[in-house]
């Protein structure tokens, strides 16, 4: 019996691949079934390798940040220093919110923390989009602009 929604293949040569989706037979098609493994496989290791990589190469500008301190916190990270007088204070944020997405990047993703974390920072004077859940039931968003040199 095929599983749901799973391409079956045959043998490993020239292969004639089964999708199904609820017992029903949505295609069939032929191809080397190792190769498309190896393309699979590389395509999978390839975006891997691409998000955890690009984090540790230093931007090609001086980053700038939001003058908050961001840390992993469940469920979601949180705002644990917000610097008197700096951006983020400006633009209303408080120690304790948490962070649901900074500019569009879901916290809960893929990517390890400190990738995401690295989202508050950027070029000087240009602005973040943060997703802010504030006392467990607000959600808003918050605009600030990157005006905190980070070296």
């Amino acid at each position: 019996m095929p599983v749901p929604c799973a391409p079956m293949p045959d043998v490993y040569q020239l292969s004639d691949v089964r999708v199904w989706c609820g017992g029903q037979k949505l295609s069939i098609w032929r191809f080397d079934v190792r190769i498309a493994h190896a393309v699979v496989i590389f395509l999978f290791a390839g975006f891997a390798g691409v998000s955890q990589g690009l984090a540790d190469v230093p931007p090609p500008y001086d980053p700038y940040g939001i003058g908050a301190r961001l840390e992993e916190a469940i469920p979601f990270p949180k705002f644990v220093e917000v610097a008197r007088g700096g951006p983020a204070e400006k633009a209303g944020l408080k120690a304790g919110d948490g962070v649901i997405a900074i500019d569009g990047r879901y916290s809960k993703g893929s990517a390890p923390f400190y990738f995401f974390a690295r989202g508050l920072q950027g070029p000087e004077n240009s602005t973040v989009d943060v997703v802010v859940l504030r006392d467990g039931s607000s959600v808003f968003v918050v605009r600030v602009k990157r005006t905190v040199a980070q070296r």
